[in-house]
């Protein structure tokens, strides 16, 4: 049992153990690897000469062949009732998921891998400016203040595209809109 006046997730912080039961050094490390794997796509997808239809399958072919070696070698029983119970769930979110990679691994034929990148992490943000509209969320003080600061965040996304547009075509001074106005939307947008 837990002592009392102290959290569980701060005894297991002060024993070197994160709340998930790993070493928070290793759960860094997992975790960086994983961005970096995921850094690298663009520069593979220029590479590689195959539809994007063609990589999506094989990533997740990969992936599910990856997961299912994971959970053999930890141990750790396929729930087959609950997959079944859920599957048309799980081929909806399978099918939305490969589509998504169909249309980022396009996306890295027609136009840079930076601005590609941008847009791809542009969704989140998007999500939050359009969420009280679409799924009628009401804005407490905080979701306000989030919604600030995604709305600076899709304008510093908007100034750095214009910025690597413009290095793309060779023209160094960015026009209205473009790099010149970072400083102002920032000091516009301040929360």
């Amino acid at each position: 049992s837990a002592t009392p006046g102290v959290s569980w997730r701060h005894s297991a912080n002060e024993r070197g153990v994160s709340a998930m039961g790993k070493d928070p050094r290793r759960a860094r490390g997992e975790l960086i690897l994983a961005v970096l794997l995921f850094g690298t796509i663009g520069l593979f997808r220029r590479g590689m000469d195959l539809p994007s239809s063609v990589i999506a399958l094989g990533r997740g072919f990969i992936g599910t062949l990856f997961l299912l070696l994971s959970a053999l070698l930890r141990g750790k029983a396929l729930d087959t009732a609950a997959i079944r119970r859920k599957l048309p769930w799980l081929i909806l979110s399978g099918g939305l998921i490969g589509f998504n990679w169909i249309l980022l691994f396009e996306s890295y034929r027609y136009t840079t891998v930076a601005t590609a990148t941008l847009c791809y992490y542009m969704a989140p943000v998007i999500v939050i400016l359009a969420s009280p509209w679409l799924l009628k969320e009401r804005l407490t003080r905080n979701a306000r203040v989030i919604h600030k600061e995604a709305h600076m965040a899709e304008r510093i996304l908007h100034a750095a595209y214009h910025v690597l547009h413009l290095r793309a075509v060779g023209n160094v001074r960015p026009k209205r809109g473009g790099a010149q106005s970072l400083g102002g939307e920032l000091r516009h947008e301040r929360v």
